[in-house]
């Protein structure tokens, strides 16, 4: 396939395959390249792939740990596809994977917002305020074991004092 690209670099449909292979290969940043000149050709392709494209690259720079680029290629995502709810849940998806849990909230009720009672969306919210409740309860249980060990080092330090 990569020679059948060197003999018709323009193909639309072997570079959509190449970048598929380089997926499933585990190969993030062969596929990146694949999707950015995908993205970037002329002419543009039709709006709904070139949704996916973004998407698909937006996930291959978290793949490769670049998470500014992926911000914002989300951010651009969101920019350019302000009503689109899958956009949406990517950007509130990372946001909840980075702690950002304001900027979580704030995307889930603009999902909320477009689509009454999604059901995804209000799982998703679910899930994230359990997972704020369990790290406060695993924050103030670190605290207390925290407190008592310091009262065990200055009960043992007062003892060591005495004898």
């Amino acid at each position: 396939l990569e020679w059948s690209l060197k003999k018709r670099p323009q193909d639309v449909e072997l570079r959509e395959t190449i970048a598929g292979i380089y997926e499933t290969m585990k190969r993030p940043r062969l596929a990146l390249a694949q999707y950015q000149w995908l993205i970037k050709r002329k002419p543009a392709p039709p709006k709904a792939k070139l949704l996916a494209y973004r998407i698909t690259r937006m996930h291959l720079y978290a793949d490769l740990g670049q998470e500014s680029e992926q911000l914002a290629a989300l951010r651009a995502l969101r920019r350019d596809y302000p009503k689109n709810l899958e956009v949406r849940r990517e950007l509130a998806t990372y946001y909840v994977d980075s702690e950002k849990y304001d900027e979580a909230r704030a995307e889930f009720k603009a999902i909320l917002a477009m689509s009454k009672n999604d059901p995804a969306t209000l799982a998703a919210m679910a899930k994230m305020e359990k997972t704020i409740a369990d790290a406060k309860r695993r924050g103030s249980r670190e605290r207390r074991e925290e407190e008592r060990y310091q009262d065990w080092l200055l009960d043992l330090q007062q003892r060591a004092e005495d004898f």
